[in-house]
């Protein structure tokens, strides 16, 4: 499959997309996606590797994200909308300031042993610091701020 731009479609699924995408390679932009039953996403965006944007994921806190955005190596643009409630990993993904925002923004508050995985270089640049480097991002300054607002989540950064 060919096909490059669906950033005009909305699916509603009501148990899930599992392997919706998977695979779909010269994929660059997807419209909005609601989970009304918070099924699965898991490998919905599997190695989707020319993908730059998803419009509004709408999820339930028991959407599960196994491998979703597995290899999603050129992923900057994504919004969230609902509660993550469970692990998800963006490793892949050089995210914008504004996806990462969106991401930690929906994590639920209540959930716990749980873990969103960054990738390194995407928070760095993005909020112009070094997660290894506390000092670059003090208390009170706005990544320490974001990302402490989700301290029952395990945040990691590959």
């Amino acid at each position: 499959c060919k096909i490059t731009d669906v950033s005009s479609l909305n699916i509603v699924y009501s148990q899930g997309a599992h392997a919706m995408c998977s695979g779909a390679k010269s994929l660059k932009k997807f419209g909005n996606i609601l989970i009304a039953g918070g099924g699965s996403l898991a490998q919905a965006f599997y190695t989707c590797t020319a993908l730059t944007s998803i419009g509004t994921i709408t999820v339930a806190a028991g959407t599960k994200y196994d491998l979703t955005f597995y290899q999603a190596s050129a992923l900057t643009d994504i919004t969230f909308a609902g509660t993550i409630g469970k692990s998800i990993d963006m490793q892949h993904s050089p995210l914008s300031k504004e996806s990462i925002e969106s991401i930690i923004n929906h994590l639920s508050a209540s959930t716990t042993g749980q873990t969103l995985t960054l990738k390194k270089t995407a928070v760095n640049a993005a909020f112009g610091i070094d997660v290894d480097d506390s000092t670059t991002y003090p208390e009170g300054s706005e990544y320490y701020v974001l990302r402490h607002s989700k301290d029952n989540w395990t945040i990691s950064y590959i």
